[in-house]
């Protein structure tokens, strides 16, 4: 029997880089991943949100379908992540701030509180 034939497989980061002309994985590193591709774990890292939020936008159709299927694990181009608008990002919309700068009369308020 040859050494080492009891170990167990090795296992993949979780954080991989695949690119189009290998097929196989790499380390991304930290930050914004480089590459080609971008796994879930890689855009929950772009938009400094969790894995689970990722999987739910994609399951609620929100995020873009995925550019490529690479086995089983969805994958998209940094471009299609970066071009799309995610929501409750948007410009304007929302309840009006409070104007810091009106007089307490303008408020609807007494000079005395």
């Amino acid at each position: 029997m040859a050494a080492g034939a009891d170990a167990p497989p090795q296992r993949r980061p979780h954080n991989l880089h695949v690119t189009e002309d290998n097929a196989e994985p790499d380390d991304a590193g930290a930050g914004n991943p480089p590459g080609d591709w971008w796994t879930m774990a890689d855009i929950a890292r772009h938009l400094g949100i969790g894995v689970r939020s990722v999987r739910t936008y994609r399951t609620a159709k929100i995020l873009p379908k995925e550019d490529r299927m690479i086995g089983r694990t969805p994958v998209w181009r940094p471009s299609t992540i970066t071009g799309w608008q995610r929501p409750g990002q948007g410009a304007g919309g929302g309840r009006p701030r409070k104007d810091a700068s009106a007089s307490p009369d303008e408020r609807g308020q007494d000079e005395d509180g």
